[in-house]
C-alpha cells in the first residue's frame, strides 16, 4: 500500500510553490505513489513552472561487512497539476549503499543539480548529477570524499548556466581549522577548482547557503561559531570568470 502521509509536508510545499504569491488560492498536489518510507525529499522549480521533485526512500537493510545499515535509492520526478512523471530511473550510482543530505537546485535555463551524500567505508562521498533536457548526466567521476565527514556534509550548491558551484568546508589538520571556499568543476584539469577561501580559519565555520545572481556572481553565507552559546554569519561575494 502506498503512503502518501510520508509526502504531506512536500505536498504543501509544492503547492506554496505554484501559488507563487500571486494571490491565487493554493492548489495542494497529490504525491506520486512510493511503496516504501522516504527519508528525505527536495524539491525546485523550473523557469517554465514545471517543478522537480528528488527523494530518498528506504530500500531494505544489508550487511556491507562492518554491519547492517539501511539501503536507500534515489528518485526523480517533474510535475505539476497534472500529475508526476518519473525522470530516469534509480539515481544514486551505486547500490546497496547508504544515502543521505539530498541537495536539489534549478537554474534559469531549466537545467537541474543533485547532490548527495554515500558512505563508503571510512568515507563520506559526495556524488552528483547534472539535469540535461529530461536525462540525468552520469557525473560519477566528479565525486568528492574525504575521511572527515565534516568536509562531506558541509556545504551547499547552486547551479549557472549548467555550471555546478559548491560551496565546501574542509577541516584543516596542519595548521588546524575550518576553510570554506566555493568550488567550480573545471573541464580541462577535470577537477573541482578552490576559489579564496572566505570564513576566518581559526574559527569553526558550518552551514553555509549559496545563491548564485543573475550575473553569475555566487553569494555565500555561513554560520561561525565563536564559543559554545554563540554565532555569528558572514557574507561573501565572487565573481565567475
Amino acid at each position: 500500500m502506498a503512503r502518501p502521509a510520508r509526502f504531506l509536508p512536500a505536498a504543501l510545499l509544492l503547492a506554496s510553490a505554484l501559488a507563487g504569491g500571486s494571490g491565487r488560492p493554493i492548489q495542494p498536489l497529490a504525491p506520486p505513489e512510493i511503496r516504501a518510507p522516504v527519508r528525505e525529499l527536495a524539491v525546485a522549480a523550473r523557469p517554465d513552472g514545471t517543478l522537480l521533485l528528488a527523494a530518498l526512500i528506504d530500500n531494505g537493510r544489508f550487511n556491507s561487512g562492518r554491519g547492517t545499515s539501511t539501503a536507500r535509492v534515489l528518485h526523480t520526478w517533474t510535475g505539476g497539476p497534472g500529475g508526476w512523471t518519473p525522470v530516469g530511473d534509480i539515481l544514486n550510482y551505486h547500490q546497496p549503499r547508504p544515502v543521505a543530505g539530498l541537495n536539489l537546485v534549478a537554474d534559469a535555463q531549466g537545467g537541474a543539480l543533485l547532490a548527495w551524500n554515500e558512505n563508503y567505508g571510512d568515507n563520506d562521498v559526495v556524488e552528483f548529477r547534472a539535469l540535461a533536457g529530461d536525462t540525468w548526466t552520469d557525473w560519477g567521476d566528479r565525486y568528492l570524499g574525504d575521511d572527515l565527514p565534516y568536509a562531506a556534509r558541509t556545504r551547499a550548491v547552486a547551479l549557472w548556466k549548467g555550471q555546478p558551484l559548491l560551496a565546501w568546508g574542509e577541516w584543516l589538520r596542519d595548521p588546524g581549522g575550518s576553510q570554506l571556499t566555493v568550488r567550480t568543476w573545471d573541464d580541462t584539469q577535470e577537477s573541482w577548482v578552490r576559489g579564496p577561501r572566505f570564513n576566518d580559519r581559526a574559527q569553526f565555520s558550518r552551514t553555509p547557503a549559496l545563491a548564485v545572481t543573475r550575473a553569475g556572481r555566487p553569494i555565500d553565507r555561513k554560520s561561525t561559531r565563536l564559543n559554545s552559546s554563540h554565532r555569528c554569519i558572514s557574507y561573501a561575494v565572487f565573481c565567475l570568470k
